[in-house]
């Protein structure tokens, strides 16, 4: 069964001195410069749908101390329905630094329920459609009739 579903993302930038670059896309990913909250909006017609993030350009400059260089996932919309756990469903494939894994060799190369991309790295979510027993599903509503 073929549907279809509005996906909406809500990026938030974290800066301190260089403003993040990344991209975001379903099919082909399309670069962006977040410096303010910007909502990413598709339109998806199948049965199954990857939306990826990607924070790329993040030197070790742009950390220091407190002071980050970052992006959000604020909020996912799913057909206009917000829940944070459809931002935590995502996995987040952080693409550590040498330094960095040399100081923390046992690091994770996948983390859930991440919407903190303080790494360069990419965020994937993937969906099944129809998007409702997705939902269903992902915010643990029982049992479904199949």
């Amino acid at each position: 069964m073929t549907t279809s579903v509005r996906l909406e993302v809500l990026l938030t930038p974290v800066m301190f001195d260089r403003i993040p670059t990344g991209r975001i896309g379903i099919d082909t990913l399309k670069d962006f410069v977040l410096d303010t909250p910007t909502w990413f909006t598709f339109n998806y017609e199948g049965t199954h749908v990857q939306i990826t993030i990607e924070q790329y350009g993040k030197t070790i400059r742009d950390t220091q101390g407190d002071l980050d260089t970052a992006i959000i996932i604020s909020e996912v919309k799913l057909n206009g329905i917000t829940d944070p756990k459809f931002a935590w469903a995502g996995i987040y494939r952080p693409d550590y630094p040498d330094y960095y894994l040399g100081q923390n060799p046992n690091l994770k190369t996948e983390l859930s329920a991440h919407t903190y991309l303080g790494w360069n790295g990419i965020w994937t979510l993937d969906l099944s459609l129809p998007i409702y027993t997705w939902i269903h599903k992902t915010l643990d509503l029982g049992w479904i009739y199949d």
